[in-house]
């Protein structure tokens, strides 16, 4: 199964030496609507997740190319091949 990594989103927002605030407004400036730095947060900690719109505008607020980057497998799981 595939799952939001929210604890990567917050790696990744430090690495960048960015503020909540800071995700906020570059995910607001892109998508146009109110995102807060309290619903950045709330994806960070695991509490929500972002719709795709914001997934699109949070990689490209972090630098990172793909939004698949905050998603992972869970470790036990096999994929639908079998491998």
């Amino acid at each position: 199964m595939i799952s939001f990594d929210h604890q990567r989103v917050r790696r990744l927002r430090e690495a960048k030496r960015l503020s909540l605030e800071q995700v906020a407004r570059r995910i607001k400036k892109r998508v146009g609507n109110g995102v807060t730095k309290s619903a950045v947060s709330s994806w960070e900690r695991g509490l929500a997740r972002p719709g795709l719109a914001h997934l699109c505008a949070l990689a490209e607020a972090l630098g990172v190319g793909d939004m698949n980057v905050f998603f992972t497998r869970r470790p036990n799981e096999r994929s639908e091949d079998g491998a």
